[in-house]
């Protein structure tokens, strides 16, 4: 009789215990998961934009050569004469010396001074208009680099006429016509005359990017001015 009470009370404590675990259990189950919270990392304090601020202009300066005008000096960089007096405190805008500095004020932004012939008054028997600088090829290549002069008026002898650059180097022109409505391309490089080409005989290149360059008469005229690309 005891052991059938001993066997009745070791299947109760079974029962229970299992009937235990399994509400347990799904009590684990109904229980919802925890949530995934993302984590906000805030930005150093420190932290700060950048500035990108346009390059200043390079003031640029002209010295005032013999036969120049206020008139030549603003068309050679795309400024007009009453600008230049005013930025350079001129009290005779008509009165120059010669070797006297000018100041070029900047121009504005994303402008490119366009090149210009300068307007001078012909003397009486003189030839109107003069040959100018029209364009140049190669810029910067020793080899290929070509100056082109055209001639929109009647025919002139162009020996004595010279090509002048900003840092004073000078092609100095030979004996040779220019003839009504003709064009002459000087070249750089070495080489052999012909009527319509010239050859400066350099082993480098003789202007550079922003350049000034003049051509000059006989006299020492500025008929023509440019300013490189």
């Amino acid at each position: 009789m005891s052991r059938r009470w001993l066997f009745y009370l070791a299947l109760n404590v079974v029962v229970s215990a299992a009937t235990v675990l399994l509400v347990l259990y799904f009590i684990g189950r109904g229980q919802p998961a925890a949530l995934m919270r993302p984590t906000l990392t805030p930005l150093p304090a420190t932290l700060t934009p950048t500035l990108f601020v346009a390059p200043t202009p390079t003031l640029q300066s002209y010295q005032i050569r013999q036969g120049d005008t206020l008139g030549e000096v603003g068309a050679m960089f795309g400024v007009s004469a009453e600008a230049l007096a005013q930025f350079n405190r001129l009290a005779d805008p008509n009165s120059l010396d010669v070797g006297q500095v000018l100041l070029i004020p900047a121009l504005p932004a994303g402008s490119v001074p366009t090149p210009h012939s300068p307007t001078v008054t012909p003397a009486p028997g003189e030839t109107y208009p003069w040959p100018r600088i029209e364009m140049i090829y190669n810029l910067g290549d020793a080899e290929k680099e070509t100056l082109k002069v055209v001639n929109p008026g009647p025919t002139v002898q162009l020996e004595g006429w010279r090509l002048r650059g900003a840092s004073g180097r000078e092609f100095a022109f030979p004996a040779v016509e220019l003839i009504a409505g003709g064009a002459i391309l000087v070249h750089s490089a070495p080489g052999v005359n012909t009527p319509v080409d010239l050859y400066w005989g350099l082993s480098a290149a003789a202007w550079q990017h922003g350049e000034e360059v003049v051509l000059l008469d006989a006299q020492g005229l500025v008929r023509s001015a440019v300013v490189l690309p």
